[in-house]
């Protein structure tokens, strides 16, 4: 039997001298049950008590009764991809570096601007289709001998402005001690040799510039001014942002001799 066909036959099993209330006494039970079953029909589970809770519930088990292994849980959600900007808490420091775009580049020519004492006029290639022009302060630190083919780290979506009437379309990074004085000192800062043009470095899981596409520069330099303090030279001559290293897959930007110093 079952609750359901006990229910129905009761007027049976009473004329049968089973009432439905009837307790096992001995042996006797009505047709068809074990003390088990008919304590079931009864509601009140093996032993009388309630039923199990799913906390309490025995333990599948395989074939020859060894437990089997709980299934793991679901996660409730995927765990955001490394080097994706939009993982970054929206107006962190992180997330702006995400916003610019810095890569590798090597300077294919370079020639000094006329009637200034000061500045190279730089053509950059950046991995683009073709090189960038760049206007830069670094006739005082370097020949222009020591610049053409050299490679540099270069911040490529910062707005484009002229000096001196020539249009610059990125900025050279370098490592800088006492700006602006007198003896101010500047070494460019260098991706890892090897590094190839128009690659981007990480700092640690984040990739740098992973954010920058479709960026209006028209507010870029708000961006800049986030990140810029957090850029420095470390006492192992390598570039860091927050105080995590700037590398490429073949090693860290580096400089040759500053430490301790920020980079513009």
């Amino acid at each position: 039997h079952t609750p359901y066909t006990w229910h129905h036959e009761a007027p049976s099993a009473v004329a049968s001298h089973f009432a439905k209330t009837w307790e096992p006494t001995g042996a006797e039970l009505p047709p068809g049950h074990t003390p088990y079953s008919w304590e079931k029909v009864l509601g009140r589970g093996a032993a009388g008590g309630a039923k199990a809770s799913s906390s309490t519930a025995a333990t599948p088990k395989e074939k020859g009764g060894k437990p089997v292994a709980a299934a793991p849980a679901v996660a409730k959600a995927a765990a955001a991809p490394k080097g994706d900007g939009a993982a970054q808490a929206e107006g962190s420091p992180e997330a702006a570096l995400a916003k610019l775009d810095i890569r590798c580049g090597r300077i294919k020519e370079c020639e000094r601007v006329p009637d200034s004492d000061m500045l190279y006029l730089l053509k950059v290639d950046v991995g683009d289709e073709k090189p960038r022009q760049v206007v830069s302060s670094l006739v005082k630190h370097y020949k222009e001998e020591e610049l053409k083919d050299r490679q540099v780290l270069v911040y490529c979506n910062i707005k484009p402005g002229k000096l001196r009437g020539f249009d610059s379309q990125a900025m050279v990074l370098a490592a800088t001690k006492d700006k602006g004085a007198e003896n101010e000192k500047v070494e460019l800062v260098a991706p890892a040799k090897g590094a190839k043009e128009g690659s981007r470095p990480t700092c640690g899981d984040l990739a740098v510039g992973c954010a920058s596409e479709g960026v209006s520069v028209k507010n870029i330099s708000k961006v800049w001014g986030q990140v810029q303090p957090l850029l420095s030279i470390n006492g192992s001559l390598q570039a860091t942002f927050n105080g995590k290293v700037l590398a490429f897959p073949e090693g860290p930007a580096t400089v040759p001799s500053l430490t301790a110093v920020g980079i513009y």
